[in-house]
């Protein structure tokens, strides 16, 4: 595996980008990031990783902002980085599960439908995919958030469906775990990120 650095990771997010893209995603991707970093030195994990898998969880919406997640996927992989790739595609949808998503589900009929289902029903996730799911949740372009702020944020503008109630109960045991295992709430890292 290739392993990038922070510096890397954030030419591949911002390179070419106009500013109010930039301001609009970036910055979320950098909280995503960042407090990703904070939590996997907590458990002793890379923290490194962590920080450039959170850094490019959005670089799809540079491409195709409606298909993100599939667009970030391929683009990471014409670059060779297989293992980065995979977090565009697994920061969407907790527990291996398509449905288990904020706001309207994957729509069936959206570019890499297949790709995307088949890949994140047989992904084993990682605490590294778990740690960007959460991270996701909690962060806007503007700093973390409580979980639940986040999620009624998201569910205004994306709407609800019949798996919100469930994916919002697996963030909150996610959410619940790393903080068994950290010792502390996550918020106690909210004023460490940029």
């Amino acid at each position: 595996m290739k392993k990038l650095t922070v510096k890397e990771a954030y030419a591949l997010l911002t390179d070419g980008l106009e500013e109010p893209l930039k301001i609009q995603y970036v910055t979320h991707c950098l909280h995503v990031g960042d407090l990703a970093a904070l939590i996997a030195d907590g458990l002793g994990l890379d923290a490194e990783y962590a920080q450039t898998l959170g850094y490019l969880h959005d670089v799809g919406r540079r491409i195709d902002p409606a298909n993100h997640a599939y667009a970030g996927y391929v683009f990471l992989k014409e670059k060779g980085l297989d293992d980065y790739a995979a977090i565009c595609l697994t920061h969407s949808f907790l527990n291996n599960d398509v449905g288990c998503t904020c706001g309207v589900p994957l729509p069936e009929d959206c570019l890499g439908y297949g790709t995307i289902k088949s890949f994140v029903e047989t992904h084993t996730n990682t605490d590294y995919d778990r740690i960007i799911q959460t991270c996701d949740l909690l962060c806007t372009s503007d700093g973390a958030v409580p979980l639940n702020e986040r999620l009624r944020d998201i569910e205004s503008r994306k709407g609800r469906h019949a798996g919100s109630d469930r994916h919002r109960a697996a963030a909150q045991a996610q959410l619940r775990a790393f903080e068994e295992r950290l010792g502390h709430p996550v918020s106690d890292f909210y004023g460490k990120i940029r």
